[in-house]
């Protein structure tokens, strides 16, 4: 009887082993692979995006930035000097069409300005004004200009022109030339940009204008 017991103890344990074996050997084969992890590559620095800029044609007057001027410069050439590229050395503010009248309108600025050019013109060569839209592009040898008009605290006009690079800029009064609008946006579309100053609110807007590149003779 204690050799059967002791046969039998063996078998026992033989069995119990094989089956430990086998359970071990089938979680391994279940179990899936491990995928090592891909090293951590740094980012590349976010480059900004360039802000849009509405067409241009080549003919566009360079930007200088806001160059030193004297005192009497930057008195006598306004906005509308700086819109036709015609700043120089002066004893009075140039109007269009020479005329300050009580009341501006869109409609009236544009006939002055077409009466300026034509005054402009030489023999057998007459430089009309075109009306144009922010997305169209100027004939070759005209550029873009952009007018609008304050009704308060007084009835007021002041004109952007496009630069060769797309942006805009202007000169508000007596004070330097600026790329910036009235929150100090750089300007890349007038009619979209703030045009409430701190003297007048040009919130209506006039319209594109395409002006030719010629010197000016006011």
């Amino acid at each position: 009887m204690d050799d059967l017991l002791v046969i039998g103890l063996i078998i026992s344990v033989a069995v119990l082993y094989r089956y430990a074996r086998e359970m071990h050997t089938t979680e391994m084969l279940s179990a899936p692979p491990t995928v090592p992890q891909a090293p951590t590559v740094p980012q590349a620095p976010m480059v900004p995006q360039a802000p849009t800029v509405l067409p241009t044609n080549g003919y566009e007057p360079t930007y200088s930035g806001p160059v030193q001027q004297d005192a009497e410069t930057l008195e006598y050439n306004n906005c509308f000097a700086y819109a036709l590229d015609s700043i120089k050395l002066r004893k009075e503010k140039p109007q269009p069409n020479n005329r300050y009248p009580d009341n501006f309108t869109c409609d009236q600025l544009v006939q002055d300005l077409q009466q300026d050019l034509v005054s402009q013109s030489v023999p057998h060569k007459i430089y009309p004004l075109y009306r144009s839209t922010k997305h169209e592009r100027c004939p070759d040898k005209y550029y873009k200009i952009f007018l609008a008009l304050s009704e308060s605290p007084e009835n007021d006009y002041h004109f952007y022109r496009q630069d060769s690079d797309g942006y805009w800029s202007h000169k508000p009064g007596a004070t330097p030339v600026s790329r910036t609008d009235a929150s100090g946006r750089l300007i890349t579309d007038p009619e979209l940009a703030d045009r409430n100053y701190k003297d007048n609110d040009y919130r209506h807007s006039c319209g594109f204008l395409c002006v030719p590149r010629i010197p000016k003779k006011f």
